[in-house]
This record gives structure tokens, C-alpha cells and sequence, in this order.
């Protein structure tokens, strides 16, 4: 009888398992060009969050901008890698997914804004600027900008992308999105840690991949994982303002 109890229980759990499993792949199933824009950041955040991508949620409403953002522009029609990265670049740096390799980049460059009027008298700007590869798209970017990479927010010796200074999610099928900033807003010389959870899609328009990629560079204090760039302004030559 003891036996036969515990083969009982045993179905039981394994059964309350499955179900959990399969309400899980139910979720995840969803179609997300039939959601709203925040029912999808909302629906992205929990899936990053069960496949331990982030620790917790972004918040990016309790973002504490370092520095004035004149803008943050994002887009989603489909293109490829920009063909040369480093022309003019401070930093060109790929965004590489473990063992799938380059999934997307990073560029930092320096254009000068002429407000139209052609005569090189416009303002100094630098754009960060994250590019998707083929088949990916961009769900949120947590960058941490400051000069001294010591002052990158940790917890347990890792990096705390969720305290990062710059945080933000976007919504369905972003491909790529510009920061934009003054040139006096940046200091002369930056420590730049950059995490981006990316994701792809299943014919049917679920999500399938869920990943967190570091921006390629140094390894930041003792992750295994974490990334960090340090560049500074007079490193870059300019490039066109589009």
C-alpha cells in the first residue's frame, strides 16, 4: 500500500510539473505583434527574468541619467551590420553571444550638427549606436557610463546591469537605437559597460532566443563574462550627422 502511495505522489508532482511546463510554453507562445507596447515590455521583462538573463526588473523609469540625453531614437525595419563600423568610430566593438558568435555591434562616434545650414558652425555631438544583426532585435540596453570603471554598480563581485545608469526596453522588433548626447556632456575620457538582452522569433511570431550580451571589450572587474570599453573623445573623427 506504502508502494503504491508513493508512485501516487510521485504522478502527482510530476504531473503539477508538466502542467507548470507547459502553461510556461503556453505564455511564451504568444504572438507578440498582437500585443500593445507595454503589454510586450512587460511580457519580455518576465521571460528575460525566468531564463535568468536579468536578475530583476529594469525599471527604467528609476533611471538616473549621468549626463543630458538629447535623444534616444530607435528603429525597426530590416538591415544588416553597418558595412564599416570603425570609420570614424571611438569604439566599434560586436556584441557576441557565446557560442553563436557576432549578434549585433556598437558604435560610438563624434558628428557635428550643422542645424542645416552647411556652415560647420553646429553642435558636437556623440551617438552610441546598437545595431541588431539578420534575425535579431533589440528588447532593452543597460549602459553604465562614467570615468572611472571601479564605479560600475556591482553585487557579489558581478556587475548589477539593473543599477546600470542608463536603462531603457523597447518595444517589438527594434533593430537598432541611437543615443544621442552633446559633446560637453560627455567627460574627455569614458569608462563604458553596455548589456543587452536580444531575442529572435519563431515563425509564428513567439519569441524563441532570450539572451543577455556584453559589448565586447575587457573583462570588467572578476566576471567571467562582463565587458567594459574605455575611449576617449579626441580618439574619434567625425562622421556624417544621418
Amino acid at each position: 500500500m506504502k508502494k503504491i502511495f508513493t508512485f501516487f505522489a510521485f504522478a502527482l508532482i510530476t504531473a503539477s510539473c508538466s502542467t507548470e511546463e507547459a502553461n510556461v510554453n503556453q505564455y511564451e507562445a504568444q504572438d507578440i505583434n498582437k500585443m500593445a507596447d507595454g503589454d510586450f515590455i512587460n511580457f519580455m521583462e518576465t521571460i528575460a527574468i525566468d531564463r535568468n538573463v536579468i536578475p530583476y526588473e529594469i525599471n527604467p523609469e528609476d533611471s538616473f541619467y549621468p549626463f543630458p540625453i538629447e535623444s534616444i531614437t530607435s528603429v525597426g525595419d530590416a538591415k544588416s551590420l553597418i558595412e564599416d563600423p570603425s570609420f570614424g568610430a571611438c569604439i566599434a566593438k560586436d556584441l557576441i553571444l557565446p557560442g553563436t558568435g557576432d549578434v549585433g555591434n556598437l558604435v560610438v562616434d563624434k558628428f557635428n550638427d550643422n542645424n542645416g545650414n552647411g556652415n560647420g558652425n553646429g553642435n558636437t555631438k556623440i551617438r552610441f549606436k546598437y545595431n541588431a544583426a539578420p534575425g535579431w532585435y533589440i528588447y532593452s540596453i543597460s549602459m553604465n557610463i562614467v570615468e572611472d570603471c571601479n564605479n560600475t554598480p556591482m553585487y557579489n563581485g558581478e556587475p548589477d546591469v539593473c543599477a546600470f545608469n542608463v536603462r531603457n526596453c523597447f518595444s517589438g522588433t527594434r533593430t537598432g537605437v541611437t543615443y544621442t548626447f552633446r559633446d560637453y556632456c560627455i567627460p574627455d575620457c569614458v569608462c563604458l559597460a553596455a548589456y543587452v538582452v536580444m531575442y529572435t522569433l519563431n515563425e509564428d511570431g513567439s519569441v524563441d532566443q532570450c539572451v543577455g550580451v556584453w559589448v565586447d571589450g575587457e573583462q570588467l572587474g572578476t566576471s567571467n563574462t562582463a565587458k567594459s570599453n574605455t575611449f576617449c573623445k579626441d580618439t574619434c573623427g567625425e562622421t556624417q550627422a544621418g
